[in-house]
């Protein structure tokens, strides 16, 4: 056993669903570790014992602006770039309706997009805007893909790191550097990344970048985070707000609001407290094991399977067959639609996966699989291929 394949079969002690399935549907929605559902657990207890004083509602505050440093070292930056949220799709929503887009401008993103970005992006077409789509081939998008639709009216590119039906990872840092050589934003939803691949906004040079808390992150639906640059934070209107965004929160001024200049300024009022409570468990531990390490394991459970479908699969095959800098820890499986595979179906063979289309089984590898598991699911796809041939 490696080191990492060491370090990480400790962490499968956490997830006590793995005792009963093959977990591979990271990409829909995170197995949570034991030790996030018994934070989460304790914060209702005692909710439900005594509910909360005021002094303890301020206190769940004084909570909350103290993980924003494990958020801000998730993601290479400091804590006053980080903002909580409800999700990815709202906190999106900050960055389209706040940079001043005006009629004859242009936004470009991926057809493969989840379709929180572009239906943002699309909703500004009612002022004026364009929105421009690449169509990657077999999930596959390149650089010059994006820059052939650029042009002076270009004010943003917009994209998923990970992009969620396929799994195609986009090189941030290329389309990062020439978004600041041509003076345009650059926006990231990092959803099917953050938790699994690193991410760094100084060396990608992301102006913007969200992330919910119920994938990779594995925590409940409610709470997510953006980073705002500060070359950003002062360009960007403050289209929404609330009581929350106030330096002080708690001696406020109704008629002569102060508001505050960190990121937070674009907060409109209260969070999910006892989402907190779960996934800064989770993004400590994160912290903990280490991003390059993380990553590192993560695909190479990915290049296991690569390894494993190409020398024993003969009809199931892995969609895009992307090169190795574009792997992520989501790999899609093509199958042929006939078998008309459901996620019941493969639920009853104990592997938890999702079909996103006809003839495509998405499954992912997060840091609590293992080998074991990949072997499974080869196993699995080996015996549809022998049932077909029957």
């Amino acid at each position: 056993m490696t080191r990492l394949e060491e370090k990480f079969a400790k962490e499968r002690e956490n997830y006590p669903a793995l005792k009963n399935w093959v977990y591979l549907d990271h990409a829909s929605g995170g197995l949570y570790p034991t030790y996030s559902t018994e934070a989460m657990k304790n914060y209702l207890e005692e909710m439900s014992e005594n509910s909360m004083t005021f002094q303890e509602f301020t206190e769940t505050w004084d909570f909350a602006d103290s993980k924003r440093k494990s958020v801000a070292d998730m993601f290479h930056c400091q804590p006053d770039e980080i903002m909580y949220g409800l999700s990815s799709t709202w906190l999106f929503n900050i960055f389209i309706n706040g940079i001043g887009l005006k009629p004859g401008d242009n936004i470009i993103t991926t057809s493969t997009s989840h379709a929180s970005v572009p239906y943002i992006m699309l909703n500004k077409r009612q002022d004026g805007v364009e929105v421009r789509f690449v169509h990657p081939k077999e999930g596959v998008t390149t650089p010059e893909n994006i820059y052939q639709l650029v042009d002076e009216n270009t004010k943003a590119i917009c994209l998923c790191y990970v992009e969620n039906a396929y799994g195609f990872k986009h090189d941030l840092k290329v389309y990062g550097e020439y978004c600041r050589k041509h003076n345009i934003w650059f926006a990231v939803d990092a959803t099917q990344a953050a938790g699994a691949m690193k991410i760094d906004v100084e060396e990608m040079k992301i102006d913007f970048l969200t992330t919910s808390s119920y994938k990779w992150l594995c925590c409940i639906l409610g709470i997510g985070f953006a980073y705002i640059s500060r070359r950003l934070k002062n360009h960007l209107k403050l289209v929404d707000t609330g009581w929350s965004c106030s330096v002080d929160r708690w001696h406020k001024d109704a008629e002569n609001p102060v508001i505050s200049q960190d990121a937070r300024r674009f907060e409109c009022g209260g969070i999910s407290v006892v989402g907190l409570k779960g996934v800064s468990r989770v993004i400590e531990r994160y912290n903990q094991l280490g991003a390059d390490d993380v990553e590192k394991y993560c695909l190479s459970l990915v290049n296991y399977f690569y390894e494993k479908a190409g020398e024993q699969l003969k009809i199931a095959r892995i969609f895009g067959n992307f090169k190795p800098e574009n792997r992520s820890g989501i790999v899609a499986v093509a199958v042929p639609k006939e078998w008309k595979i459901t996620d019941a179906e493969i639920a009853k063979n104990g592997i938890r996966a999702h079909c996103p289309a006809e003839g495509i089984i998405r499954v992912g590898f997060h840091y609590y699989n293992n080998k074991q598991d990949v072997d499974k699911l080869i196993d699995y796809l080996k015996e549809l291929e022998m049932r077909a041939k029957v």
